[in-house]
């Protein structure tokens, strides 16, 4: 019976730790914007470089939070048209493709 249970036990930990690490990590990132544009099938993204943290140029959909797309987009194309940096909402761990959260000037 305590074999059972220490299985079981074990089984849980390491249930936790996979999910644990699984978990997307947004976090606020200022960044130079390098594209703002919608792909074909009309859903805004942007292409940025980590300042803080530093990463790579990746391109991110805007399209993660619907009621605030058209305000996100419109910070983008703000800062970008004003050489501006910005917060960007992300896990910039995932790559290309993967959804920002949030978008926002930065001064």
């Amino acid at each position: 019976m305590k074999k059972k249970v220490l299985v079981l036990a074990i089984c849980v930990m390491i249930s936790a730790f996979c999910v644990n690490s699984a978990m997307a990590a947004f976090d606020w990132a200022v960044c130079t914007i390098s594209k703002v544009g919608t792909t074909n099938f009309g859903d805004p993204f942007i292409e940025v470089t980590g300042v803080t943290p530093v990463f790579p140029a990746t391109i991110f959909m805007l399209g993660n939070t619907p009621d605030k797309t058209k305000e996100m987009y419109a910070a983008a194309l703000t800062a970008w048209s004003n050489s501006a940096n910005v917060w960007v909402y992300c896990d910039y761990a995932l790559g290309a493709g993967s959804p920002a959260a949030g978008v926002a000037t930065y001064k």
